[in-house]
């Protein structure tokens, strides 16, 4: 289920080790590491390869008092806290979450030579001249 949701011929392991630490104002630390090992199918020759992902987390759920007016928006600050379910944290939804997010979305194997400016669509090797878009200005005279 997971390697077919996210595009992968396989998925070989998956492990999810967490902690939990309860905290003030009915909030819990959920810190941990994800680890997977997965085959991608490479985007170009179409051949799988092996891969693995390491993600280590720092999550804080907890239960607010949330005003849709209001929106507390802080750039720096990695840890926004999800909500409490019915007083219950869902780290299974997390971890799901973690794994999409870590995958390689553009997957291209490791053998294959790194994408040229030279490459063409068409696969020419002819490379066509480019002109700039201004370059019919320089005629006019005012």
């Amino acid at each position: 289920m997971l390697a077919h949701e996210n595009g992968l011929a396989s998925v070989e392991a998956f492990r999810l080790k967490a902690t939990a630490l309860g905290m003030k104002g009915r909030k819990l630390r959920v810190e941990g590491d994800l680890t997977a090992d997965v085959t991608y199918v490479c985007g170009v020759s179409l051949k799988p390869y092996p891969a693995s992902l390491d993600v280590p987390f720092d999550q804080v759920f907890g239960e607010g008092q949330h005003d849709n007016n209001l929106i507390d928006f802080d750039p720096l600050d990695d840890n926004e806290v999800e909500p409490l379910v019915h007083g219950e944290a869902s780290v299974s939804d997390l971890g799901y979450q973690l794994f999409s997010l870590a995958l390689d979305p553009f997957p291209r194997h490791p053998d294959l030579a790194p994408p040229s400016e030279k490459d063409d669509e068409d696969g020419d090797d002819e490379i066509e001249e480019k002109t700039s878009p201004f370059a019919v200005l320089k005629d006019l005279k005012l």
